[in-house]
């Protein structure tokens, strides 16, 4: 399986270099989407996403199904024409280079390096948040455009959850329960005390939510729970007065055109690290968002002064740590999946095998609700398939 990186950042060029270059990034993406068409065309079934912050503007590559002696000569080829594209848009922004100036990593050095980037490694602090908003919105863009493929769907659904991970070790995220203090406090400052019960909120997202939502219903707001958001529909948020955000699903988003719709004021509260609302619903009048550093720079005394995690060595070992066996797990995880040419087609014949028999399944049911219900069900099943395959396929080398 070809996997790699490859691209710009701060460390192969000065920053205010790389900020020049991704103020522009309408116009580079752009020609990275012409690119990529005439790559695809050379090379079936290939997957890309652009990782894009202020420090850096990167490709990540990814192609499954070649035989040794074609991956190589197809990897070569690949970054020899990705190259090419980056010396043509450094040249157009009057960038100086050399050949050595173009970052490279490959396998799952590559993956080690994408899941820093988004546990903030190369920000101004691990465990920082922003960061992965940005990695997120170009994940998306490349996904709008068609340029991802199943590979790299995979790859940044496990660098969410290794984010998670290091974030579930900061000590200002684990204590969900000032987290929980601070937003009730925000709610009654905006809403008032006398106001407040009788409102209606609703949470997405799994976790904490359960004790959130208690804690909501303690002043007598209206509270319903939704765990899994790709069962929701956005028509239901003009119910609401309160749209609470936290779930750990990269490809789930909330965009301002979902909340400006209905014109109803609401107070919007985006809990996730990976931004499940986009920043530019702070802009409409009838929204008022809150999001996860509101509720936590409030954690702390104005004025205190707060040690960088990146220089708590016991914290920076842990979360390297983290960042290194996730980013092991994945990559043997892609090599199954991606690079074993039988297991993959064993996991389509039962993808379609589960497809037929709930479809099948599915017509002698009249109820909506229990289609959903079976619909979710199916999903699940297909989900595990991979997992359940390379379980079986481990067992069988062992005996």
């Amino acid at each position: 399986m070809i996997l790699f990186i490859y691209g710009v950042n701060s460390k192969t060029i000065p920053k205010e270099k790389i900020l020049s270059l991704v103020s522009d990034y309408e116009e580079i993406f752009r020609l990275f989407t012409l690119e990529f068409e005439r790559l695809k065309n050379d090379f079936k079934g290939l997957g890309a996403s652009v990782i894009s912050t202020c420090q850096r503007f990167e490709i990540l590559i990814a192609l499954s199904g070649l035989d040794g002696g074609e991956e190589k000569e197809s990897a070569a080829a690949i970054r020899q024409r990705l190259a090419k594209y980056f010396k043509s848009i450094l040249r157009k922004h009057e960038i100086n280079f050399k050949s050595g100036d173009f970052f490279y990593s490959a396998s799952e050095h590559a993956l080690k390096h994408l899941f820093g980037v988004v546990c903030g490694f190369e920000s101004e602090d691990i465990g920082e948040i922003q960061v992965l908003g940005q990695v997120k919105d170009s994940y998306k863009r490349s996904c709008e455009v068609s340029l991802v493929c199943g590979a790299i769907n995979k790859i940044y659904g496990e660098a969410l959850k290794c984010a998670i991970k290091v974030r579930n070790k900061v000590p200002v995220f684990t204590d969900r329960n000032k987290i929980r203090n601070n937003l009730l406090k925000m709610l009654h400052e905006r809403i008032g005390d006398e106001n407040i019960s009788g409102k209606r909120a609703l949470i997405i997202g799994g976790g904490g939510a359960g004790r959130l939502a208690e804690a909501l219903r303690l002043p007598g707001i209206k509270v319903r729970l939704v765990k899994n958001p790709s069962s929701l529909k956005k028509e239901i948020f003009k119910d609401y007065d309160i749209l609470i955000f936290d779930a750990a699903d990269i490809d789930f988003r909330v965009n301002a055109s979902d909340l400006s719709r209905y014109n109803k004021s609401q107070i919007v509260v985006d809990m996730s690290i990976s931004r499940n609302v986009s920043v530019e619903s702070a802009a409409l009048e009838n929204i008022e968002l809150i999001t996860i550093e509101n509720l936590i720079s409030s954690n702390w005394k104005e004025g205190e002064n707060l040690k960088k995690r990146s220089e708590n060595k016991n914290f920076y070992e842990c979360a390297e740590n983290i960042v290194k066996q996730s980013a092991g797990e994945a990559f043997e995880c892609l090599e199954f999946e991606f690079g074993n040419g039988r297991a993959m087609d064993l996991m389509k014949e039962i993808a379609a095998s589960i497809e037929k028999e709930f479809a099948r399944s599915a017509r002698a049911i009249e109820d909506g609700k229990d289609l959903k219900i079976l619909e979710g069900l199916k999903r699940a099943l297909i989900k595990k398939i991979p997992s359940l395959i390379k379980r079986r396929y481990m067992k069988k080398l062992m005996y």
